[in-house]
């Protein structure tokens, strides 16, 4: 077991990730040091859906990294069979007079038309095209429990002023040493671009972006189960208007909307009605949903790399980092811990 005194800042999913892989490799003396003031996690503000949507080996770098990300997820579901996590399908559909239809048609060759969804009570609309696709439903508040059921570290709620000589200052001018330190704080990573050694690197670092996503989420009492299955996991989606039925936590989440380049969390009320009126339109006489207004509307802001590309590993001497993650913060994050640990070891 190691004695060296290791120091994550972050407490989302890639932090989970990594204090998990650490702890299993004998890693016990860990600090982690979040501030949910004034850092929000986006990992608890987001629709947590992992689904290959039609991503294909050899057409390029990003899709062969998220096959190799979603690949080693499965296999860590597959061994350690976390709460929280639900295999089941989501159906994606376009409307046939759709702009974006040629994009889905190029996307998934094999859509085709049902009049069908076999998790809503009456027919669709016999005008959507469709596809099925494997997807994990992740409900992160319960796998975070599982997580935290699972793993040994100490937890300081604190915001961090300076990084300096193995030690990190503190809010409260108190500080903190460390052998090794690893940053896992999403958006916020560019507070931390002073200590990235390699000038190619942090030009990468300095041009990433906030990108604020919105949802609603329902309590399920909001809806009609003469209707719809509420007694199962899964999601329907009309174009990028998720429509996800969690049954483990008892609510619906309906959207998400995308804001590049901003950090603002207030959340997109006007994108969100819009998304609500087009997922009426399109479930008219199948599904009523509830009012805008009877939603909890949630926004979380995530980590967009240059050229949607993430990044993870050393950035100076004994000090790792990841960022970028994402949309796919459910996916990269177990690969990403994985290959930091190993770097660690070393």
């Amino acid at each position: 077991m190691s004695s060296e005194h290791i120091v994550i800042i972050g407490h989302g999913i890639a932090a989970r990730c990594v204090i998990f892989e650490l702890n299993q490799r004998g890693y016990k003396n860990i600090t982690v040091v979040a501030s949910e003031p004034y850092a929000p996690m986006c990992s608890t503000r987001s629709t947590a859906i992992n689904c290959l949507r039609g991503t294909e080996r050899g057409t390029s770098d990003l899709g062969d990294l998220i096959l190799d990300s979603y690949n080693d997820f499965e296999k860590f579901n597959e061994k350690h069979k976390p709460s929280g996590i639900v295999k089941n399908l989501e159906t994606h559909c376009t409307p046939t007079d759709s702009p974006k239809l040629d994009k889905w048609n190029r996307r998934y060759p094999k859509y085709g038309q049902k009049s069908s969804f076999q998790y809503f009570k009456k027919e669709l609309n016999k005008e959507l095209f469709y596809i099925d696709n494997e997807a994990y439903i992740i409900i992160p508040e319960i796998l975070f429990d599982w997580f935290q059921e699972r793993s040994s570290y100490k937890y300081i709620e604190n915001s961090v002023l300076k990084v300096n000589d193995y030690k990190i200052m503190l809010e409260n001018n108190e500080s903190l040493s460390f052998n090794k330190l690893i940053i896992c704080t999403s958006f916020m990573s560019q507070s931390f671009k002073d200590l990235v050694e390699d000038e190619k690197l942090k030009h990468k670092l300095v041009h990433s972006k906030p990108v604020p996503g919105s949802y609603l989420k329902y309590p399920m009492s909001a809806f009609d189960e003469s209707q719809l299955d509420l007694n199962s996991t899964y999601c329907f989606r009309v174009d990028e208007i998720h429509f996800i039925v969690r049954h483990l936590s008892q609510d619906v989440l309906i959207g998400a909307t995308s804001t590049n380049n901003s950090m603002d969390d207030s959340g997109n009320i006007e994108g969100m009605k819009n998304q609500i009126d087009r997922l009426t339109k399109y479930l008219k006489g199948v599904v009523d949903l509830p009012l805008f207004e009877d939603g909890e509307l949630i926004t979380g802001i995530r980590h967009k790399g240059q050229s949607r590309r993430p990044y993870w590993g050393e950035i100076n001497k004994n000090i790792y980092a990841t960022w970028g993650l994402y949309k796919n913060a459910y996916t990269f994050s177990f690969s990403m811990a994985k290959d930091l640990a190993n770097l660690i070891q070393k």
